[in-house]
């Protein structure tokens, strides 16, 4: 085969994906479209939803979402294709879900109740309101958090999530702090939306181009370090598989 011919076929073939994805694009959408609009979740077995208290399974969200990076840039293989990333950041609302989430399941840790339930766990409504009522206090502000967190012996007395706090803290007044004016009167739960930058005095507005975020890779691999830490220090997952 010459390199005309196969050329010819890798584009017919190429071609052929193309429009099998938009075939299956298609078929998606008129299926998703054709939803009742009275359907909702059906859950079975008699139980009801509250919120997780184990708390690995905050820690394992937050990493989750920390690895949710936006890509800016990756190396250009000699075939066209992408290869490693050069650059990549957590967006905005990410970093702050993600962060949230985690600093959570920390908070969660020091409840020897918590850290107890088993895949097939049980906790009183009592208990779990208690719980819920402790994480409500802290909304989606996360020095709040942090400090909270400090105060906990467990940690404060602990270098490694001394240490954490410290640069987490760091890392979210440089690049992740609400920003005034759009976010005094809600202040971190607005903080997600997007922004638009005003100069009254030039009558000029900028888009969010004008701010800076730290390198994902450093970030995530703070998180991860953390959740191997938190998981050997409070045997969260080694707990958990003796009680299966």
């Amino acid at each position: 085969m010459d390199d005309g011919t196969f050329a010819d076929v890798k584009a017919l073939l190429a071609t052929r994906q193309r429009r099998e994805k938009a075939a299956q694009l298609r078929a998606w959408r008129e299926e998703m479209a054709q939803t009742p609009r009275s359907w909702t979740p059906t859950i079975k077995g008699g139980y009801i939803v509250h919120i997780e208290l184990q708390p690995h399974w905050w820690l394992r969200e937050g990493v989750t979402l920390i690895e949710c990076q936006h890509i800016d840039s990756q190396v250009n293989l000699m075939d066209g294709k992408k290869g490693p990333v050069m650059d990549s950041h957590l967006p905005y609302p990410v970093f702050l879900a993600a962060a949230e989430s985690f600093l959570k399941g920390m908070y969660l840790c020091r409840f020897p109740e918590c850290r107890r339930i088993a895949f097939h766990g049980y906790i009183r409504p009592k208990r779990r309101e208690h719980h819920l009522g402790k994480l409500k206090t802290f909304g989606h502000n996360l020095p709040k958090l942090i400090r909270a967190l400090r105060r906990v012996k467990a940690y404060r007395t602990d270098t490694e999530c001394s240490q954490f706090l410290a640069i987490l803290e760091g890392v979210t007044r440089r690049y992740y702090y609400p920003l005034r004016d759009a976010d005094e009167n809600h202040g971190w739960a607005t903080a997600r939306y997007p922004k638009r930058f005003y100069n009254e005095e030039t009558k000029d507005g900028r888009a969010e181009g004008l701010r800076t975020f730290p390198q994902h890779e450093n970030v995530a691999a703070l998180f991860k370090e953390m959740e191997r830490y938190l998981d050997k220090k409070w045997s969260l997952r080694d707990r958990l598989r003796r009680m299966l």
